[in-house]
């Protein structure tokens, strides 16, 4: 399709060269090859690119581009291929970009010829306004934001920040001997291990399918899964064992936020009689890196919510909780069991922005 000298198609390899130029310029970002590859050549989930990546082109120049992350989701009692929108980029220099945007979808919703029966998505405030409007987006609900503070260092400083260093000092310490002793007090199953692993092991899978039921509709959580989405240096992976059997796993990550370093839970599973261990061998972990605070982020309906607020988490007032939508994409997609947010188990690791 050609309009104003713009041609609108699929990917081709080769492409990915001035995709990622396109990326990284207008976002400001300096992405490798290697992670676009690792994002779509070797998604696991994705046969073939050209089915979920769709590009505008002007001159021999890529201009525009319409991505979904294809995505194996256990909904129901199947299994089906979603896709999530990411990396919608447009050329400043192009007029009406919005309208662009729209047809950069149609045409994918095109080449994607139903593999993909629904959407989900977790966009920002120009992007939620622009799928609202012209891409079909609808609400499921919001990823709050669970907060624990394992140190007042970062709060001190901020509030006080003529404070004397010592006073500082010392109250991180007494603050860390606290968590300590309170995580040590929790209820957990003396019998259950937590250890830090390299990567997931065969007993994954045999884990995924014991546990997949728990959810209507999650991400599946197997074991080409989590190796290609966790295999990068930055995250830690914690594994739940009770007699040499897996029982659970944790995903983390440590970032330096300002003047706090902020501790993130990006995935967690477990069986109910070991969630607590397995929280406390990840709490434990970020005391020992020095975090201030962990986040966690969990829809509101999820079960796991509980867990975490025995734990002593508790939703943050001034953290913003990350919006949800979803879009249908044909007849076999029940609507109304798609947008009941109990069916859904989501977190940090579901989203392409963490």
């Amino acid at each position: 399709m050609a309009e104003n000298q713009i041609t609108i198609r699929p990917y081709k390899p080769g492409d990915e060269e001035a995709i990622n130029n396109l990326f990284n310029r207008v976002f400001h970002k300096s992405r490798t090859h290697e992670e676009w590859n690792w994002k779509f050549r070797d998604n696991p989930a994705s046969k073939d690119p050209s089915e979920w990546i769709i590009v505008a082109e002007r001159n021999g120049c890529i201009i525009g581009h319409y991505a979904s992350l294809a995505t194996e989701v256990k909904y129901g009692n199947r299994v089906v291929t979603a896709g999530q929108p990411v990396d919608t980029i447009i050329d400043p220099s192009v007029k009406a970009g919005i309208k662009l945007v729209a047809k950069l979808y149609g045409m994918h919703i095109k080449y994607n010829n139903g593999t993909a029966p629904f959407g989900f998505g977790f966009p920002n405030e120009a992007a939620y306004m622009v799928g609202k409007k012209f891409l079909g987006y609808q609400d499921l609900g919001e990823l709050v934001q669970f907060f624990k503070r394992l140190s007042i260092k970062s709060a001190l400083r901020r509030r006080f920040p003529l404070c004397p260093g010592w006073i500082i000092n010392l109250s991180h310490h007494f603050s860390k001997v606290f968590n300590w002793l309170a995580i040590a007090m929790m209820e957990q199953d003396k019998y259950a291990v937590v250890r830090i692993a390299d990567s997931f092991d065969e007993r994954t899978d045999k884990f995924w399918d014991a546990i997949s039921d728990r959810y209507g509709i999650m991400t599946v959580r197997n074991l080409s899964y989590l190796n290609w989405r966790y295999k990068s240096r930055q995250y830690k992976i914690f594994i739940g064992e009770k007699n040499d059997e897996l029982t659970g796993y944790a995903v983390t990550k440590v970032e330096e936020r300002g003047d706090a370093r902020v501790g993130y839970i990006m995935d967690f599973l477990s069986r109910d009689d070991t969630i607590i261990s397995l929280i406390s061998g990840v709490l434990k972990s970020f005391l020992e890196l020095n975090v201030d605070y962990v986040l966690c982020g969990l829809l509101r309906h999820d079960p796991l919510r509980g867990y975490f607020k025995k734990t002593g988490f508790r939703e943050h007032k001034g953290i913003q909780p990350i919006r949800v939508v979803v879009t249908p994409l044909t007849k076999e997609i029940d609507t109304g069991y798609l947008l009941n947010q109990k069916n859904w188990h989501l977190m940090y690791g579901d989203t392409d922005g963490f």
